[in-house]
């Protein structure tokens, strides 16, 4: 399922796992330049939080909107619409659409993990 592999991806970016994002990246869409590229994200960006906002699943292509937060004094984040497709048995990634930011609530908990409300935090 799509959404289980943009929920793979994200836990490879924060955990540094480029062969696992090289790998589920679709064959078309590999650069000679993506494991550079990918190594230099996954050393300089600490992810704080992944949120999958809406889905849509075919037979053998899906979409994923979602946002990930990461820190970026105060909060950054990649809100993406992500195109997957389903072949040879496996789901890969094979482009994203980048959107506008969202907004948080400023009373929710912070996303950095410090127990904090945002506006107190990295809303500030």
């Amino acid at each position: 399922m799509a959404t289980q592999l943009m929920r793979a991806r994200y836990s490879a970016f924060t955990l540094g796992k480029i062969d696992f994002l090289l790998q589920t990246l679709h064959p078309d869409k590999r650069q000679p330049d993506d494991r550079e590229h990918l190594e230099t994200i996954c050393a300089t960006t600490t992810w704080l939080g992944l949120t999958i906002l809406a889905n849509t699943q075919q037979t053998d292509t899906a979409s994923v909107e979602f946002v990930a937060f990461y820190d970026d004094s105060p909060l950054g984040q990649l809100h993406e619409r992500s195109q997957f497709t389903y072949e040879t048995g496996l789901w890969f990634y094979r482009d994203g659409l980048i959107l506008p930011p969202v907004s948080l609530p400023r009373n929710a908990v912070c996303l950095c993990g410090s127990g904090l409300k945002f506006k107190r935090c990295h809303g500030r």
